[in-house]
């Protein structure tokens, strides 16, 4: 009977330290994980023409994410559609308003990902580096 309770009270203490093991393995992986940069993007018309374009820097039109780096659409003047066309990139997503925010996913492949925006207001397409890109380095 004795012999029973030692090996009880050793495979409780032997869980109990690999439990904390992995707990402890599981923080420090997640802690090493990349911090997340945010793009925010405009979509709105310029010289007549729905443009997507950086908030900050009109003239850039191509974003260079990393994943799971967030990117953010606000529409001006417009409710908007998105289409995505590597569902990797985001994950499914059917979105459409006048804001949008994905973070691009641990599966999104390396390279370029062109994409959609519809502007309702004027029933056309935005333009961006035509179409809009996002490149995943």
């Amino acid at each position: 009977m004795k012999t029973k309770q030692i090996l009880l009270t050793a495979a409780i203490i032997l869980v109990i330290s690999v439990a904390g093991f992995l707990g402890a393995s599981h923080k420090s992986n997640a802690e090493s994980l990349p911090m997340l940069k945010k793009h925010d993007l405009v979509i709105k018309k310029i010289d007549g023409e729905w443009k997507v374009v950086h908030a900050q820097d009109h003239a850039k039109k191509t974003v260079k994410a990393k994943k799971r780096d967030k990117i953010t659409w606000k529409a001006e003047g417009t409710d908007v559609y998105f289409q995505f066309m590597d569902e990797q990139l985001f994950g499914r997503s059917k979105d459409h308003g006048k804001n949008l925010t994905l973070t691009v996913t641990d599966n999104a492949r390396r390279g370029s990902h062109f994409y959609a925006v519809f502007c309702l207001a004027d029933c056309t397409f935005a333009t961006g580096n035509s179409p809009p890109e996002i490149i995943i380095e």
